[in-house]
């Protein structure tokens, strides 16, 4: 490859290569909420798992994997540490391999207590941010988690 045409490579990937950019975001981002819930024995993921399905009630976790856009290997593995801290519960579908994942009281309990830790994150998340780029973003996601949720048929 010619100088040129590296240069020209690199400095259009660098320039506006949209996954790098999200990745800073959701690192800098995520790292206010898990340092806010952090006193809680919680991370930000584990936060949204113990949401939706509390939110939605007992699901599968197919489902779950998909409205949260999940691969099942890393539910199953963020699943695992919060069952064994009680916060939510699996059990057979009986369908298979298949899990049914709902809620527990102690999830619950959890949540009331996070949610002024978060709701304090929220407004750091949303002041680095800016209000423009957190109105764009809650349009995306809100099109990505309705998709999911779509897919689900809840």
């Amino acid at each position: 490859m010619k100088l040129a045409e590296k240069e020209k490579i690199l400095k259009d990937i660098t320039a506006n290569c949209i996954p790098a950019r999200l990745r800073v975001m959701d690192r800098a981002i995520s790292s206010i909420y898990n340092q806010a819930i952090r006193p809680h024995g919680l991370k930000i993921t584990q936060m949204n798992i113990i949401v939706v399905v509390s939110a939605y009630g007992p699901m599968e976790v197919k489902p779950l994997c998909r409205i949260l856009n999940m691969d099942s290997s890393t539910m199953s593995r963020a699943l695992t540490l919060i069952e064994k801290k009680g916060w939510l519960k699996s059990q057979p579908s009986g369908q298979g391999k298949s899990l049914i994942v709902s809620s527990t009281n102690e999830g619950s309990a959890l949540l009331q207590r996070v949610y002024p830790d978060w709701k304090k994150a929220q407004e750091n998340a949303e002041e680095l941010l800016g209000k423009e780029t957190v109105r764009v973003l809650r349009g995306a996601g809100d099109k990505m988690l309705l998709e999911g949720m779509t897919k689900y048929s809840l």
